[in-house]
């Protein structure tokens, strides 16, 4: 359900994306810096982050331009504002080498991508016996046939690295009403839980520039990241 393509961008076209990050950080006024490591480590309750609208809100690249929440993997910030820009496209969800992949994977009928999901950064978190981290797997509603996870910076185990669940696309799928839409049939909580119970997760660290084509169906969480550094992706 998944394949990792090592490379794929060249990781210094990235740095004008995770730039995005950073001037929007400045813009928010949030007290982390790109020079200081020790300052990416929210505690927890750090009440630090601005009250943002439900990431409901968000249609189409229109709407609000961040959405911050905390879960039980960590604190995590989307940044949305940049992700439908032509340059943000054309070094992503355009990019050549990424569309050449899609090509070999689902044919040369592919609509062009006019967005990305954003940037999608997940914060270490201050790890002890009384920490409790944990995955968050869930599936999406995605109405696509192949998905992609580019890897805007370095992620190394451990930090926070997209986690799925291999081959649990296929049960996924066909417990669906619909091919596309978010209808899932009587039982699907219980078979994510059957898949929580049978298959082990695999979480991906990867270089800047290395992408994950997965199938939409596939149950997949952030990772939990123990690492001193912010794990930025960018879901396409």
């Amino acid at each position: 359900g998944f394949i990792v393509k090592r490379g794929l961008i060249d990781s210094s076209v990235l740095n004008q994306i995770n730039d995005c990050v950073w001037e929007a950080a400045k813009e928010l006024r949030l007290p982390f810096y790109r020079n200081n490591p020790d300052s990416y480590t929210l505690p927890k309750n750090h009440g630090l982050f601005p009250q943002t609208e439900p990431k409901s809100t968000y249609h189409n690249g229109l709407g609000i331009p961040n959405y911050f929440n905390g879960s039980s993997n960590g604190w995590t910030w989307r940044h949305y504002t940049p992700c439908t820009e032509n340059w943000f496209l054309k070094h992503t969800a355009q990019h050549p080498n990424v569309q050449k992949v899609a090509h070999q994977l689902i044919g040369n009928r592919i609509r062009p991508s006019n967005r990305c999901r954003g940037l999608y950064v997940v914060f270490p978190e201050v790890t002890n016996k009384d920490t409790g981290l944990s995955l968050s797997p869930h599936t999406d509603g995605t109405a696509s046939q192949l998905n992609c996870m580019i890897y805007a910076a370095d992620c190394p185990p451990g930090g926070g690295g997209f986690t799925i669940w291999p081959g649990s696309h296929k049960s996924c799928y066909y417990h669906m009403n619909t091919e596309y839409n978010m209808e899932p049939k009587q039982g699907y909580n219980e078979l994510l839980g059957k898949i929580r119970e049978t298959i082990s997760p695999i979480e991906i660290s990867a270089s800047a520039g290395d992408c994950c084509f997965w199938h939409p169906r596939a149950m997949h969480s952030a990772g939990a990241n123990t690492s001193s550094q912010l794990r930025i992706v960018i879901p396409c």
